[in-house]
């Protein structure tokens, strides 16, 4: 099979299994319960909403990278396919909450886990090592 088609059918299977299982691990790891607080802004379902996109730009930028770095067949892309998008819709939250305080930030991440219904006990690992996986595949990458 053609590397781009490997590249289109992994991140099509990822679209369309994520939701899938975070449904399923919401119910396994329900978050954390919280006072009355309530943290359904316009502010941070605006943000999660672009967070969303910028997560797609990833997925398109790291099909564009590998197109275009012309990189063979490796098990890198992997890391590229998944780390990437994480790791664009992570940095956009940060450009945007962390302006107005770390208060900001950890109040973005509440609202986060209470909108999926998955404590961030398992997403924030998890995000990390995609993240992590997404750098050291374009480190890898690049110094071929």
């Amino acid at each position: 099979m053609d590397t781009t088609w490997r590249i289109a059918l992994s991140t099509f299977t990822a679209s369309v299994f994520t939701p899938i299982i975070l449904r399923s691990l919401s119910r396994a790891l329900p978050p954390r319960q919280n006072n009355a607080r309530e943290y359904d802004s316009f502010f941070y379902h605006s943000i999660e909403l672009w967070s969303r996109l910028a997560a797609f730009i990833g997925i398109i930028g790291a099909v564009v990278f590998f197109i275009l770095a012309r990189i063979g067949n490796t098990p890198w892309i992997v890391g590229l396919v998944f780390g990437w998008p994480v790791l664009v819709a992570i940095l956009f939250i940060a450009v945007f909450t962390l302006p107005h305080g770390l208060s900001c930030w950890r109040e973005f991440w509440r609202f986060y886990e209470r909108r999926y219904h998955i404590t961030l006990r398992f997403l924030a690992p998890l995000y990390a090592a995609l993240s992590a996986l997404g750098l050291v595949s374009t480190a890898a990458l690049l110094s071929r």
